[in-house]
């Protein structure tokens, strides 16, 4: 796949490419056939970006997730052997510092969807960054009935520019966001097309998308993959039901699903059953032949399939890396020229899956 970088940081790796060749002029050229696969680097670079809007504002970008090395994270470099793979969300973070931090302490790379606006929204934030948890925007939207989701909440009649705004907003209070899921939302995700200006919002600013599936009728993730968002989709709510018996019975349907499909994604809650819960079954996986793996890991590696007449700004992509924009730049298109803006904790990009789990109606 290219990989496309800023004029600048093109020039100058052009310089260094010449210096390299006349350097390696006079050493043998190494032989590809015994090329250790094993050196080649592994990790994701991310880099935080924060543009200037049309209007002057300032516009929230997400970091970028940047594969760097061959074959590393690709699904036909994979293992035939590989382990299934889950992925674990914690939602309605915000309201409750204590039952927060303890979500932040779960082991592993267990992802936080923090609700705008609450009390301790940033502070948890930044401290799920600092222990390389991965952050979501945990957005509003109107449940069944019309049933208020809180402050930050999309309105479905909601003009453009407002729109724009209250995202702005939104995730000024959720500050290192990598991607957003939905917040109740049962009757905004039937309706396609303020689901469809919520995608183009998401996708300027190189987010990706997670259906919470809170309606069995959600066309959310259809319409975030026609606005070109990397998606995934909910298997499993660990909560429904709040008494262990149950969570643990959600808990033992995930990783059946894993097994079964390779992957399987689940949300859970901030009580202290489900917390109970996963602090003790966590540990046990790897024992369990079963990895648990950040949220991002099973995101698409290839761009998903686009509808260019609904494509969002900010995601036309240039052959020519002179005359690339750089703000344009599709999520994981732009490799970061500064190693100190390597996040170790960021695992390769894996495979995604389109289940049809069952729904929790908020």
């Amino acid at each position: 796949m290219p990989v496309f970088v800023p004029r600048t940081a093109w020039r100058l790796a052009m310089l260094c490419g010449a210096l390299l060749s006349a350097t390696a002029a006079t050493a043998q050229p190494p032989n590809p056939q015994t090329r250790d696969p094993s050196r080649a680097p592994s990790v994701m670079c991310r880099t935080h970006e924060c543009r200037e809007g049309a209007n002057g504002a300032s516009m929230h970008r997400a970091p970028r997730l940047v594969p760097i090395g061959e074959g590393q994270g690709r699904p036909e470099a994979a293992s035939v052997q590989s382990p299934p793979r889950i992925a674990i969300v914690i939602d309605d973070l915000g309201h409750s510092l204590g039952d927060g931090r303890r979500a932040l302490h779960l082991p592993g790379p267990v992802a936080c969807a923090i609700l705008p606006h609450q009390l301790h929204s940033q502070a948890l934030a930044a401290e799920s960054r600092r222990q390389g948890k991965e952050v979501l925007l945990h957005l509003p939207m109107p449940g069944a009935n019309g049933n208020d989701a809180g402050a930050g909440m999309i309105e479905p009649d909601m003009p453009p520019g407002e729109l724009r705004a209250m995202v702005e907003y939104n995730l000024e209070t959720v500050p290192h966001a990598l991607g957003v899921n939905n917040h109740m939302g049962s009757e905004l995700t039937r309706q396609p097309e303020p689901m469809r200006r919520v995608m183009q919002e998401l996708a300027r600013r190189r987010l990706f998308f997670l259906d919470s599936m809170t309606s069995p009728q959600s066309v959310a993730a259809r319409e975030a993959r026609a606005a070109g968002l990397p998606t995934l989709v909910r298997d499993v709510f660990l909560d429904n039901d709040r008494t262990p018996a149950a969570i643990e019975r959600e808990f033992d349907r995930l990783l059946a699903l894993a097994r079964r499909r390779g992957t399987a994604i689940a949300i859970g809650h901030p009580y202290p059953e489900t917390l109970a819960v996963l602090e003790r079954r966590l540990p046990l996986l790897r024992a369990a032949g079963i990895e648990l793996v950040p949220l991002s890991a099973l995101l698409p590696l290839k761009p998903q399939t686009r509808d260019p007449s609904r494509a969002a700004l900010g995601s036309v992509q240039s052959p020519n890396p002179q005359t690339r924009d750089p703000s344009r730049a599709a999520l994981g298109s732009v490799q970061s020229p500064n190693p100190q803006t390597r996040d170790p904790s960021r695992a390769a990009l894996g495979s995604v899956q389109s289940p049809k789990p069952e729904t929790r109606s908020r």
